[in-house]
């Protein structure tokens, strides 16, 4: 499953939960299954590294690598060349959350 897909199914977990919430009620409704908690934490759990040069590997059908700071696309003809966010947005918007939720946990962890 990848990211999107998770998230996805995170969200529809807690839509089926929401409907049966009642405001003063026992909460016993709201149980959750050991398979909808995993669902819920692979959609919050920051992707790797791995997972997001795999993701815009498969996007742009070329190589995609990480240096430590930047994602780099490996195309031969045109050297190694640092990726440009702003040809994302309009291909393929999805994967800017994806980034944006790799640095997000890579600075999280640097504090």
């Amino acid at each position: 499953m990848n990211e999107l897909e998770a998230y996805e199914e995170a969200i529809k977990i807690i839509k089926r939960k929401e409907k049966l919430f009642i405001p003063n009620e026992p909460t016993d409704r709201l149980f959750i299954t050991q398979d909808e908690l995993l669902a819920i934490k692979q959609a919050l759990t920051p992707p790797t590294e791995e997972e997001v040069c795999k993701a815009l590997s498969e996007e742009y059908n070329v190589k995609f690598t990480f240096d430590g700071k930047w994602f780099w696309l490996c195309h031969p003809e045109h050297g190694n060349e640092i990726l440009k966010i702003t040809a994302l947005v309009n291909r393929a918007s999805h994967l800017i959350t994806l980034i944006g939720r790799f640095y997000e946990n890579m600075k999280a962890s640097d504090v």
